[in-house]
């Protein structure tokens, strides 16, 4: 029972951590395609979105804003590997999804190594290509600019500390 409220209790941290360094993708392949799905059959590109908040967040920049208010904003404009389900109630909104992903990563190596698969076609708002390399770019740009959390990602990702203290030259 332990080892089982371990490895959920670790899932959702590294789901924490993912959506910190969600890469921010706005849009699908620049090729036109006949298809729609439910979701996005009303959907339309371009508009404004109004977050209502009490306190401004620190940054536009997510890498250096760990506040509530910053999260609010990041959550609707990035889309992490993984996500919870949204506009459920209840314990349905706590159900970790694929975002960026095609699906839950592939945990191997005693829970070391958590192995993701991107989903075809993604691109930045400005139409270049998302690449998996992305993802150890915000990884090592996170721990090399002054943040209070650095520490959170270099406490789970093996060879972080050593990047972020000089003594590597990119994270293992």
């Amino acid at each position: 029972m332990a080892i089982h409220k371990h490895a959920r209790s670790s899932l959702t941290s590294f789901v924490a951590l993912v959506s910190i360094l969600a890469i921010a993708a706005c849009g699908s392949s620049s090729k036109s395609s006949s298809s729609t799905t439910s979701s996005s059959a009303g959907a339309k590109q371009g508009g404004t979105i109004t977050i209502a908040s009490g306190t401004a967040p620190l940054s536009a920049d997510q890498g250096l804003d760990f506040t509530t208010q910053g999260n609010e904003l990041y959550s609707v404009v990035n889309t992490p590997l993984l996500t919870f389900v949204r506009g459920v109630e209840g314990t349905g909104g706590s159900k970790i999804i694929p975002a960026l992903a095609t699906s839950l990563p592939t945990v191997s190596n005693g829970g070391k190594t958590y192995t993701f698969h991107l989903r075809s076609g993604l691109h930045y708002s400005n139409g270049q290509p998302i690449k998996a390399s992305d993802v150890l770019v915000a990884l090592e740009r996170d721990l090399k600019i002054p943040w209070q959390s650095a520490s959170f990602i270099s406490a789970y990702i093996p060879g972080a500390m050593a990047y972020a203290n000089g003594k590597a030259k990119t994270i293992s």
